[in-house]
């Protein structure tokens, strides 16, 4: 894959979950769960800003997130199906497979692109860490707390 087919994969990826994100956070009622989609929809709108950038051929640089520990929920929890009477706990769930996805992807990209993108997505990649780490914690602190 070259760079730019790259980009614009990784662009389609962003717009695709910012989709999902601003189409789920207002309709989440537990408090929790729409605050943190309403952060991830910031999120994933400056990634979409920061890949535009990168196929104009501009890079800036990011404010990466450094994971904060090794869980990987999204292994041991199945993806459950999403439909309008999705409870917010399998909303949840749903978005942490597609951040751990999004996080795989990029790294896997950035072993076959050019320094330059490579860094790029290396960088965004643990930002969708971090992303999957909130929602974990949200999983766990608010949905699974007496488990």
């Amino acid at each position: 894959m070259e760079d730019k087919e790259i980009l614009n994969a990784a662009l389609s990826a962003e717009l695709e979950a910012l989709e999902f994100y601003g189409s789920w956070q207002p309709r989440m009622e537990h408090e929790g769960a729409r605050v943190l989609l309403g952060e991830l929809v910031a999120e994933e709108q400056r990634h979409v800003v920061v890949f535009r950038e990168a196929l104009a051929g501009r890079f800036t640089p990011s404010a990466a997130v450094p994971p904060r520990r090794g869980r990987d929920s999204g292994r041991e929890l199945r993806a459950p199906v999403i439909d309008a009477n999705s409870e917010p706990s399998d909303v949840v769930v749903f978005a942490i497979h597609k951040e751990r996805k999004a996080r795989d992807k990029y790294l896997h990209w950035a072993e076959v692109a050019q320094p330059q993108v490579a860094g790029l997505l290396r960088a965004i990649a643990a930002e969708e860490q971090g992303h999957l780490e909130r929602l974990e914690d949200l999983l766990y602190n608010e949905f699974f707390k007496d488990n």
